[in-house]
């Protein structure tokens, strides 16, 4: 708890108390731009083993799971339920976040239906259609993510402008929307399988839809900046 406090996570009393600082105010669950289940997840148990694989990964250029014969981590028949809750919870923090910039920057008016694309349990596509009343969403995800995202459009009263279809952008996507969104998705797969995903999208779109994908933009070179540390969203 030292540690923390030397790191302003923590405030340390002349008593020996221990209080959170704003920063460890995001440690809790349901405050504004909560980071806990972030923290659970990048500290977890999974991910904390996978840095003994470090040398094969600078050496190789290939991600850790390939040496366990995996070609896709988000199907790792060793992720637990809670691993995989953990999973959800931290990339939903994340999303919210990135939701509200992105429905006040882009302009979502022409279309009327948008595919959220490995859209997790669907905070994105929530967020984007609580500033969009008019607008219908669908959420493309691996059956077990649909079915999580499909209980949290229930809960945010958006059953009749929203749809979670399970399914593997590898093989096929929905057809019907104006709009196809990818969101922190291409950046996880070599540039084989992230063409196949493209050509897949491209399959299933209209002339008229438009594919909008969403990255970081990292600077040429990291050091000890704030740009380093946390690169802006482009789309």
């Amino acid at each position: 708890m030292r540690l923390l406090a030397s790191a302003g996570v923590l405030t340390e009393g002349d008593k020996g108390d221990f209080g959170l600082t704003p920063v460890g105010e995001c440690l809790r669950v349901g405050v504004p731009g909560s980071s806990r289940a972030m923290v659970m997840l990048f500290a977890g148990n999974r991910i904390q083993q996978l840095w003994k694989d470090l040398e094969y990964c600078v050496r190789t250029g290939e991600p850790a799971y390939r040496l366990r014969g995996l070609t896709d981590p988000f199907l790792d028949p060793l992720r637990t339920p809670d691993e995989e809750a953990s999973f959800d919870a931290a990339m939903a923090d994340f999303t919210r976040l990135a939701a509200v910039a992105i429905a006040s920057v882009y302009d979502f008016s022409p279309f009327n239906t948008v595919v959220d694309m490995g859209g997790g349990n669907g905070a994105l596509m929530i967020g984007i259609l609580k500033a969009n009343p008019r607008l219908r969403g669908i959420v493309f995800d691996q059956p077990a993510a649909a079915e999580r995202a499909t209980a949290q459009i229930s809960q945010n009263n958006l059953a009749e402008r929203c749809a979670a279809i399970g399914g593997d952008f590898f093989k096929e996507v929905p057809i019907g929307g104006d709009a196809y969104l990818l969101k922190h998705v291409i950046h996880d797969w070599d540039d084989e399988r992230a063409v196949t995903i493209l050509r897949n999208c491209h399959r299933a779109m209209t002339p008229q839809a438009k594919l909008l994908i969403i990255e970081g933009v990292y600077p040429k070179r990291i050091d000890q900046s704030a740009e380093s540390r946390e690169p802006r969203l482009t789309m």
